[in-house]
């Protein structure tokens, strides 16, 4: 059986580019070390470019 979660996460102004390099790190890391993730992905709202949405599978 697979567990999943969607998290939204909501930035501050003028800090998406750090959030999104911290982010790309922190899947490197999920990619190496949990090796029962079957998917875990950031999505950029359309409307708000301060939302994000991570979606994760196990």
């Amino acid at each position: 059986m697979a567990i999943g979660l969607l998290a939204t996460i909501t930035v501050q102004d003028g800090k998406n580019a750090e959030f999104e390099e911290v982010f790309l790190d922190l899947t490197e890391q999920v990619r190496a070390n949990e090796p029962g993730t079957l998917f875990y992905v950031l999505h950029r709202s359309r409307s708000n470019p301060q939302v994000y949405k991570v979606m994760e599978q196990y």
